[in-house]
């Protein structure tokens, strides 16, 4: 192939690369996520808030620490956790509204994962980690 015909031809993957990715791409520059190309049709998407770090959580300094536990959950009433839960799938509902995400659908788990599990609605769904919570 001759260098006009190669480059030609490189043109065409290029666009056929961008065509086949350009939905998603648009979907992270909305969320501003970063976009790593890293070959024809597939990328890395990457959410750069994950790069700050978690703020300190406070330690009862109490010497009856069990009592307290009892007490709150997680560092809270349970109100106060409660309150937090539904704000937080709020904002997930709000920063997901293109998709139709609905607060039955974002589950909060333990170890501080932000799902979205869309499989009641949409069988073929698979569950995906969005974020974290403290």
């Amino acid at each position: 192939m001759t260098g006009p015909a190669r480059r030609l031809v490189a043109r065409w993957v290029a666009q056929a690369d961008e065509a086949l990715c350009a939905r998603d791409d648009r979907i992270a520059e909305r969320l501003g996520w970063q976009v790593t190309h890293t070959g024809f049709g597939s990328r890395t998407y990457r959410d750069p808030r994950f790069d700050r770090p978690a703020p300190p959580c406070e330690v009862p300094a109490s010497s009856d620490r069990k009592e307290r536990q009892k007490e709150t959950v997680m560092g809270q009433s349970k109100a106060d956790r409660d309150a937090a839960i539904k704000k937080i799938k709020a904002k997930v509902c709000a920063t997901f509204a293109a998709d139709g995400v609905r607060p039955d659908e974002v589950v909060l788990k333990d170890n501080g994962d932000i799902v979205v599990d869309r499989r009641a609605a949409y069988p073929q769904a698979v569950p995906m980690v969005i974020g974290k919570w403290s």
